[in-house]
């Protein structure tokens, strides 16, 4: 038997403790016993003496057996029924110290590697959840796109009436209806008018998004097709203009003759036929398609009408790849703030990860916490924490480098992963970041609470921020992240509104503890 057994076992750590204890206390008495008047003695006969002996080791025996109990059973179970009673409120981020090898230290660690496994099952489900939200939001946009399909075989059945148009548009819908991307469906309708059509000339003109303005996104046929691509048209302005303000076509045999026509703003000076065609779907107009001639009357009604299906072909291919290309950016990007969401974020820091290990490129993580948020809506209202939140991200998207990606990694934390900078320039973009967020924190949102009651002073917005950098303290993808929070949570420790660079002496200092850091617990409920 050895001292390992008694580590292990809480009976032998009381057998030990109350023997060792009670044989000192027997040799203690037998000496004050041995000391006393012999005529003290003798004055008690044998029987009473050993009977008080007795009662004295009894009393004794039973004094050890409760402290000892207290010490190595009571005191432990204690500790263990606190961290139950925490985890049973839903705390499962908890953990009971394990302090002995013993029986009550196994079940300490059993009870710890419990939590650890529902703590595992809850990320799992959260994920799994997120995982069937994005799918459902996949199936909408799917039902979309087949609708938009729909609309383009619904025009193909009606053009059945006409065998020589027939198979144009059915060229034409069977080259533009897999095409989704913008500069994929231009070189179709390129190709389309000049390979299948036959006409030299023409220009197609998108509308902005706030339907004021007409400019050319693809020319050909021109002395200088660069010199056509990019011009601009506002409504009303010009042929094109008026066809994109009016919805209607616009036929010129002879452009000498009509007024209208601006000849492109001077850069094209030969004259002809002319033939404007707004691009119309789902009753609006989204852009417009222009065809010359050097021929004066070269267009016949026939082609006006040919043309015109045409047109509607683009107009519905170019409403998909507009839907295609929303969808796209809704995928990538956080619905509140317009930044980057957190899944792409994960993606361009693959990439940049990639591109940083094969080239030796340094870059770097800023991780950037709003400090007490939750404070901030409850005095002023969750919709300006929201208008906070999109000043914000805006704040940090115009002061950054275009190289630069700015995303929302959850509640009001973001990221920024800042490319070819290593740990010492990043510490001072950050530091400008977090100046600038301070000096204009007055701006970022008006200052009202949600009881329409303006507190004392202009509302205050400030930043916490945590930064690391490959290869100066990262030398993981996941790393990077990590080192970048762990910076963040040591800044928000120190007092927030400052920014703290990852070290080696972060890392040696992380503790287990009996309930999770207040940086932790917060950005689980989002209550800073």
């Amino acid at each position: 038997m050895n001292l390992a057994f008694f580590r292990r076992s809480v009976g032998a750590k009381i057998a030990l403790a109350t023997t060792v204890t009670l044989l000192f206390v027997t040799g203690l008495f037998l000496l004050i016993f041995a000391l006393l008047d012999v005529t003290l003695l003798s004055a008690l006969n044998l029987v009473q003496l050993i009977l008080l002996f007795v009662l004295l080791l009894v009393f004794v025996e039973v004094i050890l057996v409760m402290l000892t109990t207290g010490i190595f059973v009571d005191r432990p179970l204690q500790k263990l029924r606190n961290m139950m009673r925490i985890a049973e409120e839903g705390n499962f981020l908890v953990r009971a110290d394990v302090d002995s090898v013993d029986e009550l230290g196994v079940l300490a660690g059993s009870f710890n590697r419990m939590l650890s496994k529902i703590t595992d099952l809850e990320a799992r489900k959260i994920e799994t959840e997120r995982e069937l939200i994005a799918a459902h939001e996949n199936l909408k946009y799917k039902k979309e796109l087949e609708e938009k399909a729909a609309i383009i075989e619904s025009t193909n059945s009606k053009l059945h009436e006409s065998l020589k148009d027939l198979k144009i548009l059915y060229q034409t819908s069977q080259n533009l209806s897999p095409t989704l991307e913008l500069s994929e469906l231009l070189h179709t309708v390129t190709r389309i008018l000049t390979e299948t059509l036959n006409y030299r000339e023409f220009s197609l003109l998108f509308l902005d998004e706030r339907r004021e303005c007409l400019e050319v996104v693809a020319a050909h046929g021109f002395r200088d097709n660069a010199r056509i691509h990019g011009l601009k048209f506002k409504v009303g302005e010009g042929i094109s203009g008026m066809v994109a303000q009016s919805g209607r076509t616009i036929h010129i045999q002879d452009t000498t003759s009509d007024p209208r026509y601006l000849h492109y703003k001077g850069e094209k000076t030969a004259e002809g036929s002319f033939l404007s065609i707004p691009l119309v779907t789902s009753g609006e107009v989204v852009g417009v398609l222009n065809v010359g001639d050097s021929k004066k009357g070269a267009f016949s009604l026939t082609d006006v009408q040919s043309l015109e299906s045409v047109a509607n072909q683009i107009a519905i291919a170019y409403d998909r790849s507009r839907l295609y290309m929303k969808t796209k950016e809704l995928s990538i990007t956080d619905e509140l703030t317009g930044v980057h969401n957190r899944r792409h974020f994960q993606q361009v820091l693959h990439m940049e990860w990639k591109r940083a290990t094969r080239f030796i490129r340094p870059v770097s993580v800023l991780m950037i916490d709003v400090d007490y948020f939750k404070r901030f809506n409850d005095t002023y209202g969750h919709l300006k924490g929201d208008q906070a939140l999109k000043n914000l991200a805006c704040l940090l998207s115009e002061n950054l480098r275009e190289v630069d990606t700015v995303a929302r990694f959850g509640g009001e934390e973001f990221v920024v992963l800042l490319a070819d900078t290593r740990l010492k320039e990043a510490l001072l973009v950050a530091e400008k970041l977090r100046r600038l967020i301070q000096d204009r924190s007055g701006s970022l949102i008006p200052g009202s609470t949600t009881s329409g009651l303006v507190p004392p002073g202009p509302p205050s917005l400030t930043v916490s921020i945590g930064v690391s950098a490959f290869p100066d303290t990262a030398s993981g993808e996941e790393d990077l992240i990590n080192t970048a929070d762990i910076a963040l949570y040591r800044a928000k420790d120190e007092g927030r509104n400052r920014v703290v660079g990852y070290s080696d002496s972060l890392s040696r200092e992380l503790r287990v503890v009996s309930s999770p850091p207040e940086g932790i617990a917060n950005r689980k409920t989002g209550s800073q």
